[in-house]
């Protein structure tokens, strides 16, 4: 069961590097937009630079924005699947 779950964790840790890198070197760079709540994240990042000046990260816009919904998927779907997902939110945020 240990090694399962330890392949699990791998998968999800190279898949959210993955997202991150194409994120930085492909989405931002060529000021495309993703569609969910990275597209929102990097609206509001482009948002906060080009009307007030704030420079914000757009991983850790990524990352505010996934705390309601993290929650509601520890009430609603699952444990495991919320840990998953908050392990691929935090690689992603700080990749």
């Amino acid at each position: 069961m240990f090694i399962f779950e330890l392949k699990r964790f791998v998968i999800v840790i190279i898949g959210a590097i993955f997202n991150a890198i194409s994120l930085n070197l492909f989405l931002i760079e060529a000021n495309v937009y993703a569609s969910g709540f990275t597209g929102v994240a990097q609206m509001t990042s482009s948002i906060f630079q080009d009307f007030l000046n704030i420079d914000i990260s757009t991983g850790i816009l990524l990352f505010l924005l996934n705390i309601p919904v993290a929650i509601l998927g520890w009430l609603k779907v699952g444990k495991g699947f919320t840990v998953y997902s908050a392990i691929s939110v935090a690689v992603t945020t700080f990749s």
